[in-house]
């Protein structure tokens, strides 16, 4: 799921069609349909103008959502396809893929710009940009490092194992990282300090003013590390967004949305103090 900045739309797939939802209404205004391979990763511009779709085949799909229409088509590797991610401004794309390669692509143009082996293959390999040229990079086996898109250079590399997920502040502060045995890491990405380990949490994604959200033993959700309201079995998520204070949950059923302000007010009505 990928939402936009501000919390308007909402972007999810069941893989073979792309959804776009209006938070507020809990309903879908619009349905994509793809017909060529599964979606696996989608990404929204920060300006809400384009959604990014990167399929099964190794293969990008860029729709312009003013029109619902493909506006680009790049053609990938044949690699099983993680991440894409937009540039701040709208104009570079990054695409990870299973052989270790992360491509960078020229919207403007529609075509490959760059194409960057990190030296592993066979990998699950997430890459999203972190600022203006700078990409954060997570793969399975053994890396979390800090790179400059266009140069390559390398701004700091730190050893983990297993990760799966990688999350990112808005303004680009803190990394997070999800591994296989349901622990999240919190980093530095300056320096690539480890500052923090939540044991038994996953799916962490970030609101602004650097608000963590994540699932605890999958039947928690957590603000910040600490439980704030359970999730019963039927809507258990199987993935997690958040922005301007608007959560997506999303299960094997669906997506359902809640606001965090509505959380705080049940916790304010049934926790407060009573008299005897």
């Amino acid at each position: 799921m990928a939402f936009v900045p501000d919390g308007r739309v909402l972007a999810s797939s069941d893989h073979k069609n792309i959804y776009l939802w209006d938070p507020t209404e809990g309903r879908v205004t619009k349905k994509l349909s793809v017909y060529y391979a599964y979606v696996q990763c989608l990404s929204l511009s920060l300006d809400g103008q384009l959604l990014a779709s990167g399929s099964s085949d190794g293969t990008v799909r860029v729709w312009n959502l003013t029109t619902d229409q493909e506006s680009i088509v790049l053609k990938g590797n044949g690699k099983r396809m993680f991440t894409v991610s937009f540039s701040p401004d709208g104009r570079l794309l990054t695409s990870s893929y299973s052989d270790g390669k992360i491509r960078l692509w020229d919207l403007s143009e529609g075509a490959l710009q760059k194409e960057t082996s990190i030296g592993f293959d066979n990998i699950l390999l997430c890459a999203l940009f972190l600022g203006e040229n700078l990409i954060a990079v997570s793969t399975f086996h053994s890396q979390l490092q800090v790179r400059h898109i266009i140069t390559g250079e390398v701004k700091w590399i730190q050893e983990q194992y297993g990760a799966w997920t990688l999350s990112i502040t808005s303004d680009g502060r803190w990394l997070s990282t999800g591994s296989e045995d349901k622990n999240t890491k919190i980093w530095d990405s300056k320096n690539g300090e480890l500052r923090q380990t939540l044991n038994d949490h996953f799916h962490v994604v970030w609101d602004k003013d650097d608000v963590m959200l994540s699932v605890y033993r999958g039947q928690w959700l957590c603000i910040n590390g600490g439980k704030k309201l359970w999730i019963p079995g039927e809507y258990r998520p199987t993935c997690l967004a958040v922005a301007n204070g608007i959560i997506a949950i999303g299960h094997e059923a669906g997506v359902f949305f809640i606001a965090l302000k509505d959380i705080e007010k049940l916790l304010s009505r049934y926790l407060r103090p009573r008299r005897l």
